[in-house]
């Protein structure tokens, strides 16, 4: 199917392209038009509609993801972002008309053609439905307050919401609805300017239920966004992101499935020991749907740099470099989550526990980048300064991670202080824990 899928998506493209060239009554577009809906009539005969989505900027139809299509087909890509259309609809009764005056909608102008409902009723367009893919998180009551900080808050409320009924679909029924995923990874990647100590209170707000999900988004923001620091493409990163989705895939069917009295598939789950291991498993079925980066990734991010830790392989190997990157990123997120239940675990502690792991658990250059990228004391971190005023972490110096740039919060004077480089003899003494005397600052 996803073949016939794939040649449906090269000769709609094609469609956008002659029609564009040509118009609508030419002998090629009337030749590529008839060859189009042939195709789309094959897909239609095993399945009574499909949908084509736009997520994260990547092409998507149901559990298949079309990585290798998305620079190819631009026209068609462009042309949806342009009507601001995420997903398209054909369901199994669609005429050749109705693809006719589908491809002329698109040439309408934009202000012609915003009346999207009026334009499909008169010309008779029943059996194709375009739109925008819908949050899945709750419905909010109109008179429940929302707690959460916009734009970025409600995108992480939904991701959890999201996040915690696909996989739970993906677990219980080895259901992976690639839309869904998608649709996470793409709220992550709008959160580039949301900082870390918000990220942890919006964990905590989620609630004791989601807390697995909310480490494993936040995992992912963080190996988004590093990854973007070190240099990655938006499109490499959205793939990091995915795979840092699924690197716990393992824990989660233990915990549900095993830990829960649920059955083991034929009964070989009882020797497998390592989450990492059971999730590699898991997702090399699915390998032909998301890739192999993710089941690479559920392998090796116990492994450690100097091949220490778990699995244990027969034949120690390099490690791929996103497992190391997707490891730095979850141990950072582990002990930050800490906090939650623990007296003290300051940012400062969490750094001095990790640098004993530089060179024997982390690679060595991906932690001082990392550090450099996230800081000692991550940007939106409330602390305290050696002459005893409260500031607040505002951005990172590569330079020297020990001197962020703060902003005074304990007075009205919100002064901005570049900690070394101000000619100040200023230093950071200590942070103040976000769920206890540092949350009145957090948001100042």
């Amino acid at each position: 199917m996803k073949e016939k899928i794939e040649k449906f998506l090269k000769s709609l493209s094609s469609c956008f392209q002659l029609i564009q060239m040509y118009g609508g009554n030419h002998p090629e577009f009337e030749k590529s038009l008839l060859q189009l809906y042939q195709e789309l009539k094959q897909i239609l005969e095993d399945q009574d509609q499909i949908t084509i989505a736009l997520v994260a900027g990547e092409l998507t139809s149901g559990e298949h993801i079309f990585f290798d299509l998305t620079k190819k087909l631009t026209t068609l890509i462009n042309k949806l972002k342009n009507k601001g259309i995420e997903k398209i609809t054909f369901k199994e009764s669609v005429e050749k008309y109705e693809l006719e005056n589908l491809f002329l909608f698109f040439l309408t102008p934009k202000k012609e053609s915003e009346g999207i409902d009026n334009y499909f009723k008169l010309h008779q367009i029943k059996n194709i439905q375009i739109g925008k893919i819908k949050g899945f998180g709750p419905k909010k009551n109109k008179n429940e307050k929302i707690s959460f900080k916009e734009p970025f808050g409600r995108l992480y409320a939904e991701s959890v919401d999201n996040l915690t009924s696909s996989l739970g679909d993906f677990i219980q029924k080895q259901l992976l609805d690639f839309t869904k995923f998608g649709s996470v990874v793409n709220n992550l990647m709008q959160g580039i300017g949301y900082h870390y100590q918000e990220i942890l209170k919006l964990s905590r707000l989620k609630g004791k239920d989601a807390v697995t999900f909310s480490h494993l988004l936040n995992v992912s923001f963080l190996s988004i966004h590093f990854a973007k620091f070190l240099g990655f493409t938006d499109s490499e990163a959205k793939e990091i992101g995915l795979a840092s989705l699924f690197h716990d895939i393992g824990k989660l069917y233990i915990s549900n499935k095993i830990l829960k009295g649920g059955e083991l598939i034929d009964k070989e789950f009882e020797e497998i020991k390592s989450h990492s291991l059971l999730g590699a498993e898991i997702l090399l079925n699915f390998v032909d749907k998301i890739g192999e980066l993710p089941l690479v990734v559920a392998l090796e991010h116990h492994l450690k740099f100097n091949s220490g830790g778990y699995p244990r392989l027969k034949f120690p190997r390099r490690l791929h470099l996103i497992s190391m990157l997707v490891s730095l990123c979850d141990v950072y997120d582990a002990l930050s989550q800490r906090r939650s239940y623990k007296n003290s675990f300051p940012p400062e502690r969490i750094y001095k526990i990790m640098e004993e792991g530089r060179g024997s658990q982390f690679h060595p250059v991906l932690f001082d980048n990392f550090f450099k990228f996230i800081g000692v004391w991550p940007n939106g971190t409330v602390v305290v300064l050696s002459n005893d005023k409260v500031a607040r972490v505002k951005s990172q110096n590569p330079d020297d991670i020990f001197s962020p740039e703060v902003e005074i919060v304990s007075d009205s004077s919100h002064k901005l202080i570049n900690i070394g480089k101000n000619g100040l003899d200023l230093k950071i003494k200590k942070s103040l824990n976000p769920y206890k005397e540092g949350g009145k600052y957090l948001n100042s």
